[in-house]
């Protein structure tokens, strides 16, 4: 079988940079204060090109070390406006926690006793001008719900949610391999609910991995669950099998989610009011 010699890699800083770094007898030598600024203008570019495809949220810039399209390594984003191609044949599965955001949202110091103004004022990076409009409708979807726990309902849903929904939509669309969503509607506890993070142990049969997790009421049952389609989504590309009840495949008629629980269930068109609300911008 023939070889082939292997191509150097491309940079990916600037030449001049590499001069200081490797060798000064290869390239020109440059000046220390030169590179801290074409550094400067790198990072300056970074932040940018981030902030266009990581929206700002709780009022905070993007969150960083995430890859960015380089047109070299990364041609082009995985999901922008249509599903990747070099993945349209493999089977998808992608979902969320029913409370995400309490895990970001409960550090502030208001939790337990935001007023409507700070949320207004937390939901606004988000809502713009509907922000009011967006205190709103949670408290009329969730009117048991306090303040602090309907802005990390608002969060939740316009962060993670969204954003499965959206990717789910977009290989549906793409009509090549099946897709299924899924939200992990079990709760650790009354104060902690469904944050981000939880289903990872769960999915992979650790739950006793946290104390707080392990030592919820039917932590095991939902991990036997949940690790079963993993196991078998990753054998066949279907996560059903005999743990759980029939999970059909994700269609934009009916958005099935399956709906992670001690008696898990599927649930069509999981939370249509609040995706309907973020999906007009």
């Amino acid at each position: 079988m023939p070889t082939m010699r292997p191509r150097p890699p491309k940079m990916l800083v600037p030449p001049s940079t590499t001069a200081v770094i490797t060798s000064s007898s290869m390239l020109a030598p440059i000046s220390a204060l030169a590179v801290l600024r074409r550094a400067m203008k790198l990072a300056a570019a970074a932040v940018a090109a981030e902030g266009k495809v990581v929206p700002r949220v709780l009022g905070f810039g993007p969150m960083g070390l995430i890859p960015l399209v380089d047109g070299s390594v990364i041609h082009h984003h995985p999901f922008d406006a249509a599903a990747a191609p070099e993945s349209a044949d493999v089977p998808f599965l992608v979902g969320s926690t029913k409370d995400e955001a309490v895990l970001f949202v409960g550090p502030f110091p208001q939790w337990g006793q935001f007023s409507e103004a700070e949320v207004m004022e937390r939901l606004r990076p988000m809502a713009g001008q509907r922000a009011e409009d967006a205190l709103r409708l949670y408290q009329k979807l969730r009117p048991a719900d306090s303040l602090s726990y309907l802005l990390a309902d608002a969060v939740t849903d316009y962060w993670m949610r969204q954003a499965a929904n959206r990717v789910a939509e977009l290989k549906v669309q793409q009509k090549r391999a099946p897709v299924y969503v899924y939200v992990l509607d079990w709760e650790i506890n009354r104060d902690l609910r469904s944050p981000h993070g939880t289903d990872v142990s769960l999915v992979f049969d650790n739950p006793n991995a946290s104390p707080a997790i392990g030592g919820a009421t039917a932590a095991q049952i939902v991990a036997d669950q949940m690790s079963a389609a993993w196991v078998a989504f990753a054998r066949s590309g279907n996560p059903n099998n005999p743990k759980l009840p029939h999970w059909p495949v994700y269609a934009l008629q009916s958005r099935a989610n399956m709906a992670f629980d001690s008696h898990s269930r599927v649930i069509n068109n999981y939370g249509r009011e609040a995706r309907e609300f973020w999906e007009k911008g």
